[in-house]
């Protein structure tokens, strides 16, 4: 997924690019970006671990969840999608195989997405 960050040309006096400045246009630019980025990924954390406090113990399937978050994060039309791709981005990310897990996946009739803590252990867990 690609964003954009758009800012201004900076000139001198004689109208000419001002390189020095415009760069640092840029960077204020992109380290706003940065931060915001991750407010809004702590943001989508806590909201889905808020999510799977509410319905302790169940597993979700991932559209539901993204359109519960988005939901809890005020989305509106005009982001909907994005804030709903991003959710299902960091459960995906945060799943089964991907380093220390916080989420676990099952696929079939009683599958879907439950948080790690809350799922009961099985018997290979428990021997």
């Amino acid at each position: 997924m690609a964003t954009s960050i758009t800012t201004e040309l900076v000139l001198d006096s004689d109208g000419r690019i001002d390189s020095d400045a415009t760069e640092a246009v840029f960077h204020s630019a992109l380290v706003t970006r940065i931060a915001e980025r991750e407010l809004e990924q702590g943001m989508i954390a806590e909201k889905v671990l808020e999510l799977f406090e509410q319905f302790k113990g169940s597993r979700i399937n991932l559209p539901a969840i993204a359109s519960m978050v988005a939901q809890k994060l005020n989305a509106q039309p005009a982001n909907f999608k994005v804030i709903s791709e991003r959710v299902a981005n960091y459960v995906r990310e945060n799943a089964d195989g991907k380093g220390a897990a916080l989420f676990t996946k099952v696929k079939g009739p009683k599958g879907g997405v439950g948080l790690v803590a809350d799922q009961p252990a099985t018997v290979e867990e428990t021997k």
